[in-house]
């Protein structure tokens, strides 16, 4: 049985290799967000070239509108894309921390809890709970606690925490070396839960 301490190292490990994780689809999202920058740019453009081709009377009222209402859509498609990469980046490390501090510390909070609050705390840990013989209990973790939990993930955490970096097969598409990593592997996108 692990001490406090040491889950709580854990959990540092996995809050900085995830972070790094996070680190590593936002340069890969960055990607898109400059793709929509220029994309919004040239619909700004548009935008001021329609009414300058209504003022030189070269579009009609109805055809200007139409055009305007079918850039203004996209622009607020773009827009709302654009904040949604700035809020679900805070967002995302916002729930790491979290979740990991709810795991690391969740004897403690579960024997401070009454039956209805119990509960709570089982759904936010286990979508299934299953007696089987012998008066044992299997369990199934919620999908975030699956990743946070996972031996391999335990495992790329104490890697990252040695090399302050992510394990190279974690980031290949197809991993070909498991050293370090005792025969386990998860990859990046493995780490990405709702």
């Amino acid at each position: 049985m692990s001490t406090l301490s040491e889950t709580l190292q854990v959990a540092e490990a996995l809050e900085g290799l995830i972070g790094d994780v996070l680190a590593e689809s936002e340069r890969h999202a960055n990607t898109e967000k400059r793709a929509l920058e220029s994309q919004k740019t040239k619909l700004e453009d548009a935008e001021l070239k329609l009414i300058q081709m209504f003022y030189d009377d070269m579009i009609t009222p109805a055809a200007l509108k139409k055009e305007q209402g079918r850039v203004a859509a996209q622009l607020a498609y773009i827009t709302e894309r654009l904040e949604a990469f700035k809020a679900g980046r805070v967002d995302a490390r916002l729930r790491v921390r979290a979740y990991l501090n709810l795991a690391a510390n969740c004897h403690k909070l579960y024997s401070t809890c009454d039956d209805t609050q119990k509960r709570q705390v089982n759904q936010a840990f286990f979508t299934r709970f299953t007696l089987i013989e012998d008066h044992q209990i299997a369990t199934q973790y919620t999908g975030t606690y699956v990743t946070i939990l996972d031996p391999a993930c335990r495992l790329q955490a104490g890697y990252w925490q040695r090399n302050k970096q992510i394990h190279p097969a974690a980031l290949a598409d197809n991993p070909s070396t498991t050293d370090d990593l005792d025969g386990s592997m998860f990859r990046v996108s493995d780490l990405w839960w709702s």
